[in-house]
């Protein structure tokens, strides 16, 4: 009988600490499972950010090629106004050189001033950086 008290004993003992390890296993592999649901949706917005990402960049090399053309454009124009201007200064300088308001050892000074200033004043084209307003 002593062995019979002994078994029961054991098994009073081992049962309940079954039923404790399955539980835990069983706790585990729900948390398992809701991590790897949690991974999934984290792998999903991962891929959102990518292909936002993506799009950022082709939006950021769109607006480079635009502000490109657009940079390519000002130079142009203003290289072109500041040739004009310095036409004009040259043409006017003359004029006073001849009219013998200044002589013309002035009149050459004066030209190469003028286009000293221009070549200074184109030499520092616009950069996206400063912008262009």
């Amino acid at each position: 009988m002593v062995e019979q008290a002994t078994i029961i004993s054991i098994l009073g003992i081992i049962v309940p600490s079954l039923s404790a390890i399955l539980s835990i296993i069983y706790a585990t592999y729900r948390i398992g499972k809701r991590f790897g649901e949690i991974d999934e949706r984290f792998k999903r917005i991962d891929d959102r950010f990518n292909e936002v990402d993506k799009r950022f960049e082709e939006l950021k090399r769109y607006v480079d090629s635009r502000f490109n053309d657009l940079k390519s454009y000002v130079d142009y124009r203003v290289d072109r106004l500041g040739r004009a201007f310095s036409s004009y200064q040259e043409f006017f300088i003359e004029y006073l050189s001849i009219k013998g308001v200044v002589s013309e050892q002035e009149a050459t000074r004066l030209k190469n001033e003028a286009t000293r200033l221009f070549t200074l004043a184109t030499a520092n084209p616009f950069t996206k950086e400063e912008g262009i307003s």
